[in-house]
């Protein structure tokens, strides 16, 4: 958007939808690594899980990247969509048999 259309970082907002929580994102370290790679230095994105291996954060990594682009306006909508595959579709809690998102996206003057 900044580059195609001039917008200006700080004058974007940024809604982040459902999204698997970091209490059922299971990964391996390789994940972490490649994840950790694409975030400002420092961003905590993992809770120890179970049997020792990493649950990820993944709205702190893309919260973490559009704060380090300028992104004026960041709201997540804190919902799990392993937690609530009554309402949400999840890949991993369903075991790869779900729906898909869509996505609304707008620009103004």
């Amino acid at each position: 958007m900044v580059e195609a259309y001039g917008s200006e970082p700080r004058h974007i907002w940024v809604g982040i939808g459902p999204a698997i929580c970091v209490e059922h994102y299971e990964v391996s370290q390789d994940v972490v690594d490649q994840v950790t790679a694409a975030c400002p230095r420092g961003t905590r994105l993992t809770q120890p899980g179970n049997k020792g291996r990493p649950h990820l954060d993944l709205a702190a990594a893309v919260t973490s990247q559009l704060e380090a682009a300028g992104v004026g306006s960041i709201e997540n909508s804190g919902l799990c969509t392993a937690s609530n595959t009554d309402e949400w579709y999840s890949h991993r809690a369903e075991k790869g048999v779900t729906g898909r998102f869509g996505l609304v996206l707008a620009l103004s003057s």
